[in-house]
Formats: structure tokens, C-alpha cells, sequence
């Protein structure tokens, strides 16, 4: 195989990789409303942002936060403080794995979790 051939091969690869996402294990989900840069609007109760707010998007890339869209399923995290540190907007598979998970167990929050050892 070529060097070109291999590089083609990688780059078709490269999405199938990006699809699984690990969150910490205090995250958050529920359904935006309302965003703008210092505050946003989260099962109707109002969360301030953190100056260092992070944003992904749904293919896990970062987004400026003019880029972000009002309504959204997102998964958050909250820092000490009780402000919105990290920002997830959720790929409609994410939405839907997490609506038949919740459907057997309502009380747990069934993304993929990455725990702190």
C-alpha cells in the first residue's frame, strides 16, 4: 500500500473514531433554551457561564459562542463555584442512546463516562 493509499485510508477511518465521547463522571444532561456568552438557560433554571466556558459541538470540535445554537440536548459540568465550565451539544445518536437508557433506568445517566482514578 502506498503512502497515499494509507493516508486515504486514515482519513476515511477518522469519523468512525470521533463518534464515541467519554464525559466525567458529574455530568449534567438536560435541554437548552437560551444561550449567550455569560449565561444560559438550562430545563428552565438559569446557569451562569464560567469566563473560561468551553464548548463542544456535536462532532466534539470547539465553537465560539456565537456559533452556539439557543435550543440544544446538552451535557454540562459545573465548576466549584456552580458555573458552566464545560458545554456539550449532543449528537442526535447520543440523544437517543440516552433516551433508551433512561427509559430502563430513569434515575441514571447513561453516557459514556470517564472516571478519575
Amino acid at each position: 500500500m502506498t503512502r497515499y493509499g494509507l493516508f486515504i485510508l486514515l482519513v476515511s477511518l477518522g469519523p468512525c473514531w470521533a463518534m464515541t465521547r467519554f464525559f466525567p463522571a458529574n455530568v449534567q444532561v438536560g435541554d437548552m433554551q437560551a444561550f449567550n456568552a455569560r449565561e444560559l438557560v438550562v430545563d428552565k433554571q438559569h446557569k451562569v457561564c464560567a469566563p473560561n466556558l468551553r464548548v463542544y459541538s456535536a462532532m466534539n470540535t470547539l465553537l465560539l459562542s456565537n456559533y452556539v445554537p439557543q435550543t440544544a440536548k446538552v451535557a454540562f459540568v459545573l465548576d466549584p463555584q456552580g458555573r458552566v465550565l464545560k458545554l456539550w451539544l449532543l449528537h442526535p445518536r447520543e440523544i437517543s442512546h440516552l433516551q433508551k437508557c433512561q427509559e430502563m433506568s430513569p434515575e441514571k445517566i447513561c453516557l459514556p463516562q470517564l472516571y478519575a482514578r
